[in-house]
């Protein structure tokens, strides 16, 4: 279980009629959350630690990091009848060189470079798309969101010591108010040490979420 969780309605402050879906998120070098939000995020949201947050325009292009050579052509896990979607849609490095990738199908898997082989983790929920992985600076910690709009979004976490965990769906409270639950999860970023991730959520009514855990 997580000790603390605060986030923000980022839709609250940003145009109304566009799309508020976070698109990425990190942790700065202070220990804040940024987030990116909106069409090609275009705002840059800056989360303190006890929730409260500033926005600016930023029409910096948001990069995503390619897919490492030989991933794509991967034979990855799959579910039965749904073999198609077998594709990976993110993946994240790990301290002992492999990498934990996320599929269409919200299946999970390690995959080695060196040798091409991949080992199944098993899949999170009845489907949906993996739409970001996370890795702590030590990569020794992975975590993942998955889910689509027509299923509960989940957090998953994956380590050698604990293999893959369902984390289970968003809510928090914050300031003694409840902030809804948005089941579109877009966007994760783990801190250095891995007790912290930074969660987005997508469509109109977007937020921002930070999670620490214990040690």
């Amino acid at each position: 279980r997580y000790k603390r969780a605060v986030g923000g309605r980022f839709w609250e402050r940003l145009p109304f009629k566009e799309d508020h879906t976070i698109v990425s998120a990190r942790f700065l070098p202070d220990g804040r959350a940024e987030f990116r939000a909106g069409p090609d995020g275009k705002w840059r949201v800056t989360m303190e630690a006890d929730g409260r947050y500033e926005r600016t325009e930023d029409r910096s292009p948001v990069g995503r990091p390619p897919a490492p050579e030989g991933l794509l052509s991967a034979e990855l896990p799959g579910r039965s009848g749904r073999r198609f979607l077998a594709k990976p849609t993110a993946w994240g490095r790990l301290a002992d060189g492999r990498w934990f990738v996320g599929t269409a199908d919200s299946t999970f898997a390690l995959w080695n470079p060196k040798d091409g082989s991949v080992y199944s983790l098993g899949a999170v929920g009845a489907e949906g798309t993996v739409a970001a992985i996370g890795v702590s600076g030590d990569g020794k910690v992975a975590y993942a969101v998955c889910g689509d709009a027509e299923d509960l979004g989940h957090v998953v976490r994956y380590s050698p010591d604990r293999g893959l965990e369902d984390l289970g769906r968003v809510q928090f409270r914050n300031r003694g108010e409840v902030v809804f639950c948005n089941h579109v999860l877009t966007a994760i970023a783990v801190n250095g040490d891995g007790t912290k991730i930074a969660v987005g959520t997508g469509g109109r009514l977007a937020c921002g979420i930070v999670y620490e855990f214990e040690r």
